[in-house]
């Protein structure tokens, strides 16, 4: 594939990393992923403390509600996962940091 898109995908599923490194395997060299995701605020932002302390207190209540674990470190498990694999093209953030746009481009070596 050219491109790989997912919104809001990881918060819903046990293994994100193992989704990432997926999205990684079926890209073409240079192809890309974008990612529109949520999760817990930047480590070191000023809105971690604050606003992490609140999505952790609530985040077994959504998720049985929704299927959503809103308090995933995302930029961790998207960089993580494809270390050996990909570019970050673009780690941007919205909403007191929880929203994420992401756009990974696939080594033509790896």
């Amino acid at each position: 594939f050219d491109y790989a898109v997912m919104t809001f995908g990881l918060c819903s599923t046990d293994n994100p990393e193992g989704v990432v490194k997926e999205l990684a395997r079926v890209v073409k060299p240079n192809g890309e992923i974008l990612l529109l995701e949520h999760g817990r605020p930047g480590k070191g932002s000023i809105h971690d403390y604050w606003l992490s302390n609140i999505l952790d207190k609530h985040v077994d209540t959504h998720e049985k509600k929704w299927g959503c674990a809103w308090n995933k470190d995302i930029e961790k498990i998207v960089r993580g996962s494809v270390v050996d694999t990909c570019d970050v093209v673009t780690f941007d953030r919205w909403h007191f940091g929880t929203t994420s746009y992401i756009v990974l481009r696939k080594r033509t070596s790896t």
